[in-house]
């Protein structure tokens, strides 16, 4: 698709023979796997077929030695996280899929490590954000500013509908949210996909959409806001698979 950078070049390479490879990772590693795997309920946008091996890793260690094992093989392999800012392919992902469900973290100074599957910033923080100070009225006004931020997000994006986050990157010294607004595209549908009419830089899955859908509307924004305003707005989701 021209102009999305973002995406791979398309990879028709598969596990030569995804049960041998499966038994031996299970029997090597002590991961399980499973075959031709649904990846659709593995990401926010609810779209994408089947992975020939898919493999799920909850710490640091597993991931590190089941990478390390499928380069040694030379068996392709996608990393995936919680399956936000990503649209996979109808038709699947060839080789390894390996989600990223590692969820430990930890405080160093200023700064909060965090590995890779983390869904959410633990209740503990809030206090943590706010260590050293013993009185109320602090911890009141931290907690206070959270509620606003997520209010404010559930007023202004589709957090009720299946998406992927923001689809396009904002130009230099603009917003693409902007751009496609003024193009009059909230609300624009390709198949169940749409461009959301509560956030321009949003599009939803209204139930049943294909990914094909949703990247043909990608096309479809991109080629109106560079005919009406000379910029092509780049992806920020990432495009995985093989797509026509």
């Amino acid at each position: 698709m021209s102009g999305m950078s973002d995406r791979p070049a398309p990879d028709d390479r598969a596990v030569p023979d995804p049960v041998a490879a499966g038994a031996e990772i299970q029997r090597r590693l002590g991961v399980k796997t499973s075959r031709d795997e649904p990846l659709g309920r593995f990401t926010t946008m609810r779209v994408g077929g089947p992975a020939d091996l898919f493999a799920v890793v909850r710490n640091a260690f597993e991931l590190r030695a089941l990478v390390k094992h499928a380069r040694a093989r030379a068996i392709p392999f996608v990393l995936l996280g919680r399956g936000s800012n990503v649209v996979i392919s109808d038709r699947g992902i060839r080789g390894l899929v390996i989600q990223a469900r590692a969820e430990g973290w930890r405080i160093e100074g200023q700064r909060l490590i965090a590995e890779a599957g983390l869904h959410a910033v633990p209740n503990p923080l809030i206090n943590i954000t706010l260590q050293g100070r013993h009185d109320t009225y602090p911890k009141r006004r931290g907690i206070t500013r959270i509620k606003e931020l997520l209010e404010r997000r559930s007023a202004t994006q589709p957090t009720q509908q299946p998406s992927c986050g923001s689809v396009f990157r904002n130009p230099p010294h603009d917003f693409a949210a902007r751009l496609i607004e003024s193009c009059g595209l909230k609300g624009e549908r390709i198949g169940n996909a749409q461009v959301s009419e509560k956030h321009a830089n949003f599009i939803v899955n209204l139930g049943g959409a294909k990914a094909a859908d949703i990247e043909a509307l990608m096309r479809y924004v991109q080629s109106q806001v560079k005919q009406k305003h000379g910029v092509w707005l780049e992806p920020e989701v990432r495009i995985i698979g093989e797509f026509e």
